[in-house]
């Protein structure tokens, strides 16, 4: 890019080169890598906000997923031209979406909430459509919960105590290796894969809520989330 274009572009600051190159395809992988290089933004906002409208049925969790929303709408809203920095731009969508949540009359519907995300990784895990029992079903469900904890806590609780059967103590070991281990495995799932598991965990957005982004159903992203949990383990268990 030539200096005077650059110039043309000084209010994106380190970001022009993600924003020149979402703006030719408008691919969902390039908008994920701008939503990764504003993330820290994005935390701190939530916390701005957390504290501003505090909402004692949200958690911090809700906060964050109504932000990062807000900001993947501001990131499709965004014209390159205007000459605002995104950050200015973006925060009205972050306190719109996240107002439109605390005023909704059932807030607890348009909230992720954990009781909500817990409960769509336990069905996810007993989807069986390849003939497997149910007790080998319950165990792989137990077991994705605990990799899916790995994933977005970095541990599990030490006071966990379903312990499936098998050789899988090294899930229940607060051990930053391992989380180590397992954000570096889903660094290399396939595509498709990796991003369900990102939205998910890291950004706490529910099924429904990925399926609109990713443009599928509610039950494929479903069955994407099981499969990368079974790939991901597959792929733990070679280190042991």
């Amino acid at each position: 890019m030539s200096a005077l274009h650059k110039e043309s572009y000084r209010h994106l600051g380190d970001a022009v080169e993600l924003w020149l190159n979402y703006n030719c395809d408008k691919g969902v992988e390039q908008r994920n890598l701008l939503f990764d290089f504003y993330e820290p933004w994005v935390r701190k906002m939530t916390n701005s906000l957390f504290k501003r409208y505090y909402c004692a049925q949200l958690e911090w969790g809700d906060y964050y997923s109504q932000c990062s929303l807000g900001t993947l709408q501001a990131i499709e809203k965004y014209n390159l031209t205007i000459e605002i920095p995104f950050e200015g731009f973006a925060y009205k969508y972050l306190k719109g979406k996240l107002l439109d949540a605390i005023k909704s009359p059932s807030v607890s519907t348009c909230a992720v909430g954990s009781d909500s995300l817990h409960r769509e990784r336990i069905d996810s895990g007993l989807e069986s459509n390849d003939g497997s029992d149910l007790f080998e079903s319950v165990v792989d469900a137990i077991v994705g919960m605990a990799f899916g904890q790995l994933i977005e806590l970095g541990m599990l609780p030490d006071s966990a105590c379903l312990q499936p059967k098998g050789n899988y103590n090294y899930l229940f070991e607060s051990d930053s290796t391992t989380h180590l281990q397992v954000l570096s495995i889903v660094d290399n799932l396939p595509s498709e894969q990796r991003m369900v598991i990102k939205y998910h965990y890291f950004q706490q957005f529910k099924f429904s809520e990925i399926a609109e982004i990713l443009g599928l159903t509610k039950a494929r992203v479903s069955q994407i989330h099981k499969q990368a949990l079974k790939d991901i383990r597959i792929s733990f268990e070679k280190l042991y």
